[in-house]
């Protein structure tokens, strides 16, 4: 570039004209000198923006770039206009998964696992009610949840109730039990579980009974039950903590005494009767899950239409939407008749509908159902039914898994219905009927299940898996 000296050497006018033109020739140095000037900046501007370019692709490239201008001020062009800084891309909040995808079988099994330790290790062999087996067993419960009760301000009480089981006292393993205030009369336990928050005039009531006959460890009968629900809790405690005052209050029932017939939740449903009754009005409905893992399953949906006409209705309400579940996973499900014979026979006899899933007892399996669900017909759906051998190796993981992950997906499809009880109550509302099924060809005829358990018929349902 030429200095200014030789520009204005080159002048036309020349450098010793002192005519006319020296106003000129002065004008155009000091037009020159500003053009230099510019010309000087537009570079080393040019030249700061090269310099930041490469110094931006090369970190950026290397991934150290954040690194590199930690703690320093955010770059300025000559303007004092900051330049923008690459930052994280967004991440996007990720959908909470459903509580049926929570819920699952390993960790069911692991706590069945452990009533079954109980059972040999301190029962004798047993947890029916009276005996060590049964109150460590109710321990068992109360460690299992322990995180929840301490870290979202769960609540859980040990309800007691006397009863008498004259026809048990000569049972050699129950001489360990102690009378208390008449011959064969003892005291036992329910644990009562309550979720905090959630509408407290709008409870769903979600049981399952704890103890076994004397005979053997229940397992099947009904640690599968008690175990589920258990896992539901703990999963409920992790995804939502406490319910939203907006949806219905959730109370988990371990009921002690069913084996001895329904003993439990008959003094759970009489103490609300007796001594609060706006309490037992609350309840909108009772879950009830008794048997989840029989060897020779079938997937058993409480048929509520068979219940009291008092609680018909909206228990076939309920039974619609284990349906719907089994239905949109494509599995198949039989009817069970909805007799009362399980702990969700005090509540309907309240008034209070109630429905829940079974695998089967002491039945015996029809040939269609082994077309629908495999397994061996002409043999029972759990043949150590009330026997030493309902162990953990006695139980199919299978039905299990599928009848634990409907119970949670029927619950949080429950928690998260606007108006629940007037729609289970719509006298209006459609329900799956026996008229649904007539004329089905993989109908089969009913099969009794034991004097504690219901009755099977097969239902409409998914393809029948061989």
């Amino acid at each position: 570039m030429e200095s200014l000296d030789e520009m204005e050497l080159a002048s036309p006018h020349g450098p010793h004209d002192h005519g006319g033109h020296r106003t000129n020739l002065a004008h155009d140095y000091e037009l020159l000198k500003r053009r230099h000037n510019l010309a000087q900046q537009g570079m080393l501007f040019f030249f700061g923006l090269m310099c930041l370019f490469l110094l931006v692709n090369y970190y950026g490239h290397t991934g150290h770039f954040e690194a590199a201008t930690a703690g320093c001020d955010t770059p300025e062009d000559p303007h004092g206009h900051p330049h923008p800084t690459p930052g994280p891309s967004p991440t996007p909040t990720p959908t909470a998964p459903a509580l049926m995808d929570l819920v699952g079988k390993e960790a069911i099994l692991q706590r069945m696992q452990g009533l079954q330790d109980i059972a040999f290790n301190i029962g004798n062999g047993t947890r029916v009610v009276g005996t060590k087996g049964f109150q460590a067993s109710v321990d068992y419960v109360l460690e299992q949840l322990q995180k929840p009760l301490a870290n979202h301000g769960w609540q859980a009480t040990r309800q007691h109730f006397g009863m008498n089981m004259p026809h048990l006292s000569s049972t050699p393993v129950l001489q360990e039990l102690e009378p208390r205030h008449m011959p064969h009369a003892f005291n036992t336990t329910n644990v009562i579980v309550d979720v905090p928050g959630g509408d407290k005039d709008n409870i769903i009531v979600m049981g399952a009974h704890l103890d076994s006959v004397a005979a053997g460890p229940g397992i099947n009968d009904n640690g599968s039950g008690a175990m589920t629900i258990m896992e539901i809790a703990i999963q409920i405690s992790k995804k939502y903590g406490k319910i939203p005052s907006s949806l219905p209050a959730l109370r988990f029932c371990f009921w002690g005494g069913e084996e001895e017939g329904l003993l439990g939740s008959e003094h759970y449903v009489k103490d609300l009767t007796d001594n609060n009754p706006a309490g037992l009005q609350a309840i909108v409905l009772n879950l009830n899950f008794d048997m989840l893992a029989s060897p020779n399953f079938v997937r058993g949906v409480y048929n509520g239409l068979s219940g009291p006409d008092a609680v018909k209705n909206a228990s076939a309400g309920i039974s619609d939407m284990f349906i719907d579940h089994f239905k949109t996973v494509g599995k198949p499900w039989v009817f069970s008749d909805f007799n009362g014979r399980s702990d969700y026979g005090p509540f309907i006899e309240a008034g209070i509908p109630a429905g829940g899933l079974d695998s089967g007892a002491e039945g015996i399996k029809t040939d269609i159902e082994r077309h629908m669900f495999g397994g061996m017909s002409k043999t029972a759906y759990d043949p150590c039914y009330h026997q030493a051998c309902d162990t953990i190796d006695n139980c199919n993981h299978e039905a299990l898994d599928s009848l634990a992950k409907g119970a949670a997906s029927v619950l949080e499809s429950m928690l998260h219905t606007v108006g629940l009880r007037e729609k289970l109550h719509d006298a209006s509302a459609k329900h799956y009927t026996e008229t649904d099924i007539k004329g089905d060809e993989r109908r089969g005829t009913p099969t009794g299940r034991g004097p504690s358990h219901q009755h099977n018929r097969l239902s409409e349902s998914g393809a029948p898996s061989i």
